[in-house]
């Protein structure tokens, strides 16, 4: 139970608590104006990117005041880790609320406008990569999807994670304590 309570404590999940918080608040908003297809536009999924960077920064700087000369590389990158899979679980929480809770009509929105996005690229893309039998069946499977299940729900976050924590493997060097090469100078 102690572990657990130092762990809630750290300032990693604090941010990561805090920035998901706000991702979650732009949902609610975007469903109650009825502008639910900005979380699928491309300016939300970049927004929420940049909220996400700056979680993990504020977060990542204020463990490094913490652990002072052991906030290594790796500890970086586990502290940007955690940042962002509260973000993530906050922001997949909001969709099950919105899906399952407030308006049961919400998913076949989703589907909708997937389809519609979906669409839109193809025919950007052309015949060049995909042929019109691929791109039915595509068409098809994200018909049958169903985005309030559980499963795509647990299935979402590790994927979500991952693809945010790409940029981890970067953003671990800014936070990081960097090693005083010159220590044995310092020294008596």
């Amino acid at each position: 139970m102690n572990n657990l309570k130092l762990f809630l404590s750290r300032p990693a999940v604090f941010h990561g608590v805090l920035t998901g918080g706000i991702v979650f608040l732009a949902k609610f908003t975007f469903y109650l104006t009825h502008h639910w297809e900005l979380c699928f536009s491309n300016s939300f999924p970049l927004a929420s990117f940049l909220l996400i960077v700056g979680g993990v920064l504020m977060g990542g700087f204020a463990e490094r005041k913490i652990y002072l000369e052991k906030f290594t590389y790796s500890k970086a990158l586990l502290s940007g880790l955690i940042t962002i899979f509260f973000i993530v679980l906050l922001s997949g929480i909001a969709d099950q609320v919105l899906y399952r809770v407030i308006d049961t009509d919400l998913k076949a929105q989703t589907v909708s406008i997937n389809l519609q996005k979906t669409t839109e690229g193809f025919i950007l893309m052309g015949d060049k990569i995909l042929s019109n039998e691929d791109k039915d069946k595509i068409l098809e499977e994200m018909r049958k999807a169903d985005p309030a299940s559980f499963a795509s729900f647990f299935m979402g976050i590790p994927v979500k994670v991952f693809m945010n924590g790409i940029f981890m493997l970067l953003i671990a060097g800014f936070t990081r304590v960097k090693p005083d090469k010159n220590q044995w100078l310092k020294e008596d």
